[in-house]
C-alpha cells in the first residue's frame, strides 16, 4: 500500500523537475540569440537613412516655391527618411521628408538625395563599374580621399556609389577599400578643407595641422596627406643636392 502512495508522488516530481530544466533551457537558448542580433546594425541596416549629394537644405512644404527654409547641410551629411513622400505634379519632382542631424524636419527633392546608403571615404583607389557585373568596368576611378555615398543594397556583390553632386557615379566591388569610420572621415574633411585654401602655403600649413594632431595618427588618410603636402611642397635645389650627395656617398 505504501509503494502505491510513494509512485505517484515519483512521478509527479519527475515531470515537475523536467518542466523546470526544459524552462531552463529555453532561456538559456534565449540568451544565446540575444546577441547574435545585436550585430543586424550595420552596413546593410540603413533603410531609414539618406546622404545628402549637393550643400543644401530643407523646406517646410514639398514645394520649392511656397516652402520655407527650415535648415542647411553640407554634402556627406546623413539624413533620417520619416517614410513620407510626395509627389508635386507641378514641378514634376519627388520630395521626401527628412529630418536633419540638427534634429529639424523638412522636405527635400529626391535628386539631392541618396536613399539606403551611408557615407564613407576611399582609402585606395577604386576601379568603378558602369553596371554590377565584372564585364562593366570603366576607365573612372575614385581616388584615395574622396567621399562617396554607398548603397546598402547589395546587387550581386556590387554596390553603387555617388561622389559630390552626382559627377562620380558607378559600382564598386571592393568595399575594403572605401571606410566608414568617423576619423578617416574627419580627416578626409579636414584634407577638402585644406585643398580649397587659396595659396600654397594656407593648403601646407592645414595639412601639416592635420598629420601633427595625434588625434588622427590611426587615420589610414594620412598617407594621402602626406603626399599632397610633399606634391605641393617639392624638395628645394639645396635639399634635392643634399639628397644626391647622400646617395652618392653610400
Amino acid at each position: 500500500m505504501k509503494t502505491l502512495l510513494i509512485f505517484p508522488i515519483v512521478v509527479a516530481l519527475f515531470f515537475s523537475c523536467g518542466s523546470d530544466n526544459s524552462k531552463k533551457e529555453t532561456t538559456n537558448s534565449d540568451n544565446v540569440d540575444e546577441p547574435n542580433s545585436s550585430n543586424s546594425d550595420n552596413k546593410t541596416d540603413h533603410a531609414n537613412k539618406a546622404v545628402l549629394l549637393w550643400d543644401g537644405g530643407i523646406i517646410d512644404k514639398p514645394n520649392s516655391k511656397e516652402g520655407k527654409w527650415v535648415s542647411s547641410y553640407q554634402f556627406g551629411n546623413t539624413l533620417t527618411l520619416t517614410g513620407e513622400t510626395e509627389e508635386n505634379t507641378e514641378e514634376k519632382k519627388n520630395y521626401t521628408e527628412v529630418t536633419g542631424p540638427d534634429g529639424k524636419s523638412g522636405w527635400i527633392n529626391d535628386y539631392l538625395i541618396v536613399k539606403n546608403a551611408y557615407v564613407g571615404v576611399v582609402i585606395n583607389d577604386v576601379v568603378l563599374y558602369k553596371n554590377p557585373d565584372v564585364m562593366s568596368v570603366s576607365n573612372d576611378k575614385v581616388k584615395k580621399g574622396e567621399i562617396v555615398s554607398v548603397s546598402a543594397e547589395d546587387k550581386s556583390g556590387f554596390r553603387e556609389v555617388y561622389g559630390r553632386e552626382k559627377k562620380v557615379k558607378g559600382f564598386v566591388n571592393l568595399l575594403e577599400n572605401i571606410s566608414d569610420d568617423q576619423l578617416d572621415l574627419k580627416v578626409a574633411v579636414l584634407f577638402k578643407k585644406a585643398l580649397w585654401k587659396k595659396t600654397i602655403e594656407e593648403k601646407t600649413k592645414e595639412l601639416q595641422t592635420i598629420l601633427d594632431d595625434p588625434a588622427n595618427s590611426s587615420s589610414k588618410l594620412l598617407e594621402v596627406v602626406k603626399s599632397k603636402l610633399e606634391e605641393i611642397n617639392p624638395p628645394s635645389i639645396e635639399n634635392l643636392d643634399a639628397i644626391i650627395d647622400s646617395t652618392s656617398s653610400n
